[in-house]
């Protein structure tokens, strides 16, 4: 029996010796590419709050790269250094000591080289005129905090970044069975 992780803690089992598959398996674990097969997108995180930002780092470190920052002014001067490559999307907490997520956003677009990066907004501004009025200025995704279901943040993130597997996934063939019980399989 093969396991893997994959995305949102799920856990997908194949066996590999002719057993009976009773569901259809959909593997996204970046753990099935190696190398340069699967490259790691890069997350530019600012949160002030160690704890937000240790369990934010904690959900996403096995399928992200993380870049910390705990203040506005620190992460907009490393953007706008030009030095490293850019992020592949902002997770800006919107409550920060001196600029603010919404006024890091906008500084960040005031510079041409990063006006395309998409920002998601974390927020405990949660109710429906925040999120609207985060949209509004410019925020492409919302998650509010506390986070109690991480599948919300996966999906903010995926919605905004183009994560797709590099090479296909391995599904179950359904229809009827070989009269040994082995399903057969295709890329």
């Amino acid at each position: 029996m093969w396991c893997a992780r994959t995305l949102h803690e799920k856990t997908v089992c194949f066996a590999i010796f002719g057993l009976n598959i009773a569901f259809k398996p959909v593997v996204e674990a970046k753990q099935l590419w190696s190398g340069s097969d699967y490259e790691m997108k890069t997350l530019l995180l600012v949160e002030d709050n160690q704890d937000n930002a240790d369990l934010i780092r904690d959900l996403l470190e096995d399928d992200y790269r993380i870049v910390l920052f705990a203040d506005g002014a620190s992460a907009l001067a490393a953007l706008v250094s030009g030095q490293g490559a850019l992020p592949d999307l902002l997770l800006l907490d919107i409550s920060l000591p001196g600029m603010d997520g919404t006024t890091l956003l906008r500084e960040i677009r005031q510079h041409e080289r990063l006006r395309s990066i998409p920002a998601v907004a974390l927020t405990a501004h949660a109710m429906k005129l925040d999120k609207e009025n985060l949209i509004a200025a410019g925020f492409n995704g919302y998650v509010s905090k506390p986070i109690t279901d991480e599948r919300l943040l996966f999906e903010a993130i995926e919605a905004h970044t183009s994560v797709q597997p590099v090479q296909p996934c391995l599904t179950p063939q359904f229809g009827s069975l070989p009269a040994e019980g082995r399903g057969t399989w295709a890329a």
